[in-house]
């Protein structure tokens, strides 16, 4: 009885597999990288929006809580933004 011989074709296709597999980490990493910038300038305008139209009142502690708002806000999304990105690494 003899040993069949590996095909060629088999073996470049496994190669190939891992190459495209790697290619879509790549660019599903490159597209979470770009959603989260999005979400990071998206959310700032949002708060900086808030923290304007809380300061136009002349209703002082309005403008008082919407600062704190935004800036708590702010830390707990720059946690989550950069723990999202180490995990895109």
């Amino acid at each position: 009885m003899t040993t069949p011989t590996p095909n060629p074709k088999s073996a470049n296709a496994k190669t190939e597999i891992s190459s495209v597999g790697s290619q879509f980490v790549d660019a599903a990493k490159k597209a979470g990288n770009l959603s989260l910038d999005v979400y990071e300038k998206a959310l700032d305008s949002s708060l900086d929006f808030h923290t304007t139209l809380g300061d136009a009142t002349s209703v002082e502690w309005i403008g008082t809580v919407t600062g704190a708002q935004a800036t708590l806000v702010r830390k707990v999304s720059d946690a989550a933004t950069s723990a999202a990105r180490e995990l895109l690494k």
